[in-house]
């Protein structure tokens, strides 16, 4: 009886215990429930809910989290989520979307036509109406600041050059307003997104305790966000780690498939560094020249290495497969904040760089035009 007795204790115990592990777990994992209503008659279409802040880039480009049907004008999202994050709505038939905010245990809802599709009342979230407060704000100052720009131009083409620094002078006053509102926004309000999203644009503008302080403080659905360890990279460790590079090739960078990249099979050989990204166009128009100079030199101990400064795996991998890139490319997706864009100063793309057989640079920035006559004589 007393054997029995302890092994109901012994099950009553254990079913006690995972009960307390699964709400720990779920802890850590909210919902976010999204309920939306386009008002117009009879409409019918898919409504997407995507990752990221970006509502229209190639739906091919970006990651699907859930998509709904549109029934009497209602679509419904459901998504569990361990962090606050952006995200974005997309119809299907229409290149309409708008930028959306979620949070684990919000109830959004949204009402809107397919007019102002892009603007929808949006409630039930703290974080869509403080990022629509400093969206009014900031937009107003912009106006302003955009205003003296088309100023000076003006003024410029009736050769009056004392007006359009006058406008000039105005424009940059403008444009300083804006970061003075900004940090006031994140100062007031140090515990949203969209401040950390602002933090992550101005770093450069706290000392090392401020910005630690600032992330120590966040709330932890935010302290899991990506842009916490961006930032804490780019302030806290990448000039030290710049300060160990001695060589190029020293960098670690990784493949397509997260492999770490080797530059050891490139030892003797002339290497064309390509510095690109799937957003700049000038990168890409510049691709079918590359393409001809590969062929051309290949079998001369000359190769060429794409480096990515996209921040998204996708994006990078579909834009390789849609140019039909035939060269090695690797990437650290930490974009313009790469220890080789860094180490490199690179601030505009497309952006070439020749390095020679001994593994040393001969040019860090060689024009299109002279790609070819900067080979020839290093092969």
């Amino acid at each position: 009886m007393s054997n029995n007795l302890g092994s109901f204790k012994f099950k009553i115990f254990g079913f006690l215990l995972n009960f307390f592990i699964m709400q720990s777990s779920d802890a850590q994992v909210g919902h976010c429930k999204i309920k939306g209503k386009i008002s117009n008659q009879n409409f019918k279409d898919i409504v997407y809910l995507l990752k990221g802040n970006k509502p229209f880039l190639n739906l091919a480009d970006m990651e699907i989290v859930d998509s709904s049907a549109i029934d009497k004008g209602i679509f419904s999202f459901h998504i569990p989520l361990s962090y606050t994050d952006y995200y974005s709505v997309r119809l299907k038939s229409f290149k309409k979307g708008f930028i959306l905010i979620c949070s684990p245990g919000e109830k959004i809802e949204l009402q809107c036509d397919t007019s102002n599709f892009k603007y929808p009342e949006i409630t039930g979230s703290k974080e869509n109406t403080l990022r629509k407060n400093s969206i009014d704000v900031r937009d107003s100052l912009i106006v302003k600041m955009n205003s003296y720009v088309d100023s000076s131009t003006y003024a410029l083409k009736c050769n009056d050059s004392s007006k359009s620094k006058k406008y000039d002078s105005l424009n940059i006053f403008w444009a300083n307003e804006i970061t003075k509102f900004n940090i006031r926004f994140i100062r007031n309000n140090p515990h949203c997104l969209t401040s950390l999203e602002m933090y992550n644009k101005y770093f450069r503008l706290f000392d090392e305790d401020s910005v630690k302080q600032y992330l120590k403080n966040l709330p932890i659905g935010l302290r899991k966000h990506p842009l916490v360890k961006e930032i804490s990279y780019k302030k806290l460790i990448l000039e030290t780690e710049l300060k160990t590079i001695t060589k190029f090739y020293e960098i670690k960078y990784f493949d397509t498939l997260n492999q770490l990249h080797s530059f050891n099979p490139y030892s003797g050989k002339l290497v064309l560094i390509d510095f690109w990204a799937s957003w700049c166009k000038p990168c890409i128009e510049n691709f079918p020249l590359l393409k001809t100079i590969e062929e051309k030199y290949k079998d001369k101990n000359f190769a060429i290495i794409g480096i990515s400064l996209d921040v998204s795996l996708k994006r990078w991998k579909n834009e390789i497969n849609r140019s039909g890139l035939t060269w090695k490319n690797i990437s650290d997706l930490k974009g313009e904040y790469g220890l080789g864009a860094k180490y490199l100063n690179v601030t505009t793309i497309p952006r070439y760089v020749l390095i020679g057989k001994d593994g040393f640079i001969i040019n860090d920035d060689v024009r299109e035009n002279e790609i070819e006559k900067m080979i020839i004589p290093n092969l």
